[in-house]
């Protein structure tokens, strides 16, 4: 029932595929095909006995700066109590930035967080976009009435937030077999990839590269690189509906289902246009308009002789532009920190899926391992962050 099932230019009710996973059993051939996890530790690196003394040797000066002053001022009654917080919050802080620098030089390439037998990459849109990816091939059953028919269905899967392409993997076998079983499906191709700026996909300079038309675009250049007619079937989950949505739009005709699980769409600035347009076209919106024009008028007639003496401050606008700018350098380089605690936290980790799923029991070992697996790739947090502005920009 938490499945969302719409049938798409006249798809016949037959077609969509409605199903129980709760309770399906897939096979144990099927099951074999997906990998399993490495057995390595994701957590932060320890420090030893060596490190953590620095750490609490450098602590202790600025706490000493803060005894002194607070020492001969008039609140010394509670300079020790300051000093203490100052030399508690300083080792935590210089204790977790060094385990963070340690963990930073155990971070790999895409290619050396492979998952062998699972992982997959195809270069598309131009050779400008290494597309990482993970597929199962489910051919048809010999003793279902499925094996008849010869066309293929192409099972699409787009992750939400935060996610990657290797959550799927344990869902992948029950969904061929839940198809095949009880929906009467053909041969099936089931692809799931990282979007931009999650997983192990390669991530663009450019901001426009993290929106959600380019990641609709890799997603149709990946299923064109198999060079397989069929049907499509287009599952989206959370954020990734969005993308699931572009992809069903783009490509109308060949869809056969859509499904959208517990789907956020955002609204894009047609919106605003088509709002624009009925408000031009209707009367009472002429109306509005000219009570708008004539507002800004009179704003702009108020700001024009701040505007035309605004040359004589530029030297003083210059200077605060210049402390605007370091303001801003210093909260991203702050905001890049935090984020990347957080991306290689298990604590941070368990906390959010946690509070993410509605089922815990489902929230295996493994589903935790695909969910952390990926964020050891070098530039996470920086692709992240530009999926982040991106997303507010749309």
């Amino acid at each position: 029932s938490a499945a969302a099932v719409f049938a798409l230019e006249g798809a016949t009710p037959s077609a969509a595929a409605v199903f129980a996973l709760e309770g399906a059993t897939p096979s144990a051939a099927a099951v074999t095909k997906m990998p399993m996890p490495p057995r390595v530790s994701l957590d932060l690196p320890r420090l030893t006995w060596r490190e953590a003394s620095t750490v609490s040797s450098i602590a202790l000066v600025p706490a000493s700066v803060v005894l002194l002053v607070v020492g001969i001022s008039p609140l010394f009654l509670l300079a020790p109590l300051w000093a203490s917080a100052t030399l508690v919050v300083t080792a935590l802080v210089i204790r977790q930035c060094w385990r963070l620098r340690k963990h930073r030089e155990e971070l790999q390439s895409e290619r050396g967080l492979a998952i062998p037998g699972l992982s997959h990459f195809v270069r598309s849109c131009g050779s400008t976009s290494t597309v990482h990816h993970i597929r199962l091939e489910a051919p048809p059953q010999p003793d279902s009435a499925s094996s008849s028919s010869s066309s293929p269905t192409i099972c699409h899967f787009s992750h939400g937030f935060a996610a990657n392409c290797l959550t799927w993997s344990p869902f992948m076998p029950t969904f061929a077999d839940a198809l095949q079983g009880s929906c009467g499906f053909g041969p099936l191709l089931l692809l799931a990839h990282d979007r931009p700026g999650f997983g192990l996909t390669s991530r663009p300079h450019a901001v426009s590269g993290y929106s959600e038309a380019r990641a609709a675009e890799l997603a149709l250049a990946l299923i064109d690189s198999y060079e397989m007619r069929g049907s499509l079937l287009l599952c989206g989950h959370s954020l990734g509906c969005a993308q699931a949505v572009r992809m069903a739009a783009r490509r109308p005709r060949d869809v056969r289902a859509l499904v959208l699980l517990a789907p956020a769409l955002l609204p894009s600035a047609r919106r605003w246009a088509v709002t624009v347009r009925d408000l031009r076209e209707s009367p009472a919106g002429i109306a509005a308009a000219a009570g708008i024009t004539a507002r800004c008028a009179w704003m702009l007639a108020r700001i024009g002789p701040i505007v035309s003496g605004a040359w004589r401050k530029w030297m003083r606008v210059a200077g605060a532009g210049a402390l605007v700018a370091v303001v801003m350098g210093a909260a991203c380089a702050a905001a890049r920190l935090v984020l990347f605690g957080c991306l290689h936290s298990a604590f941070f980790w368990r906390f959010m899926l946690v509070n993410a799923y509605c089922d815990t029991r489902k929230l295996t070992p493994q589903m935790v391992f695909w969910y952390r697996w990926v964020t050891r790739v070098r530039g996470a947090d920086e692709a992240t962050l530009c999926y982040l502005v991106a997303l507010v920009q749309q």
